[in-house]
């Protein structure tokens, strides 16, 4: 495998090298702290160091077609494959005359064991600036490899964790929202109605109990608009009912209802997203709106669902109206929950701020959308 991180100038350009002797060369390579060796325009290996015999395994034989551009190895694709001779990085060096810096490369050694390494390349030239060979310099990069790999496998469990827990809290959400809805809600509804009955009987009845029996069926009633809006709070059944975008109209009913704010929600006929991530969507939504007004003391939002050619995205725009409390940037819980949640489904969340003037917070959806 061969991956570039730059390119560097003039890496290891010592033009005194094409005139010393074999001798002389042998003892400077020798001197070098990490694997070294030199070939000719052709690719033939001419010098190398004791590190780079470690490193390769076995010994090249000098000046032979037989190990060309990088001693005794096979260097890899990403995939798996070997490169020729020709596809390496010394061979791109001696055919372009530039420096191959930070190349980052795996190769298997004779014996099949793996190496990753990190080369720097350069052309040394003769008297006349033409290339007659190159030199590289070679770190053996195994441990960093590997402790590269473990910290990325970390990463995968961490993340594999959040999308656990944050599908765990959904379950759990999506359970006690049926819970409210469909059991408190109905019980309460059918109280209701009994409680009707009653009044109605006992004020025919003339029963001084009637008039407790009309407060009851009230507090009733109220019991059940409450239990249904905690369970629209705790869980979108909008979304179950008429989709994405009836959920989050009803979410910016709710927010004006309850923070006492404009909220709206506007929507294109471009926009598309993937159905499974729609609690997803919502979750940021209503994560970008409260962190709207309580970082900001935005008094007007707009949630607006747009679609292109670069995509669907969602912009949630807001207007100081008084002072700008916590930017955006200095919100971790908010940050960390919205890139926590946009991760699941493949999206990146950008924040656009300007001091003094409206800010918007833009979750674009995965491009398959």
């Amino acid at each position: 495998m061969i991956r570039s991180h730059g390119v560097g100038g003039h890496l290891m350009q010592r033009p005194e090298i094409t005139n010393m002797s074999d001798e002389r060369l042998q003892e400077w390579l020798g001197s070098l702290p990490a694997a070294a060796y030199t070939c000719d325009c052709e690719g033939r290996i001419t010098a190398f160091n004791s590190r780079a015999l470690e490193l390769w395994g076995s010994t090249p034989q000098l000046k032979s077609e037989a190990h060309r551009y990088f001693g005794p190895c096979e260097v890899l694709f990403e995939n798996g494959a070997v490169l020729t001779p020709e596809e390496g990085f010394m061979a791109r060096v001696l055919r372009s005359g530039n420096d191959c810096a930070e190349c980052e490369i795996t190769f298997r050694k004779a014996g099949g064991e793996m190496v990753h390494a990190l080369v720097n390349a350069s052309p040394l030239r003769d008297g006349m600036g033409q290339v007659e060979g190159g030199i590289g310099i070679v770190f053996d990069m195994g441990k960093q490899h590997a402790t590269r790999v473990r910290l990325e496998e970390e990463i995968d469990v961490c993340r594999k964790t959040e999308s656990l827990i944050h599908e765990s809290n959904d379950k759990h959400d999506h359970l006690l929202m049926h819970f409210l809805h469909e059991d408190i809600a109905q019980q309460l509804t059918g109280i209701a109605l009994l409680g009707g009955i009653l009044q109605k009987n006992l004020t025919l009845e003339a029963h001084p109990l009637s008039v407790k029996a009309a407060e009851l069926s009230r507090l009733t009633s109220e019991c059940m608009i409450t239990a249904s809006s905690l369970a629209k709070g705790v869980y979108p059944l909008d979304i179950e009912v008429g989709g994405l975008i009836t959920a989050l109209e009803a979410l910016a009913l709710r927010t004006e209802s309850h923070l006492k704010i404009s909220c709206r929600v506007e929507s294109d006929s471009g926009f598309h997203f993937v159905e499974q991530d729609a609690i997803h969507i919502y979750r940021i939504v209503e994560i970008g709106i409260l962190r709207a007004v309580q970082n900001f003391g935005s008094k007007r939002v707009v949630v607006a669902c747009l679609g292109s050619g670069d995509g669907s995205r969602i912009e949630i725009s807001h207007c100081l109206t008084g002072q700008k409390r916590i930017p955006w940037s200095n919100s971790w819980v908010g940050i960390n929950l919205l890139n926590s949640r946009a991760r699941l489904i493949g999206a990146s969340i950008e924040l656009l701020e300007e001091p003094g003037k409206c800010s918007s917070l833009v979750c674009r959806l995965r491009e398959n959308c």
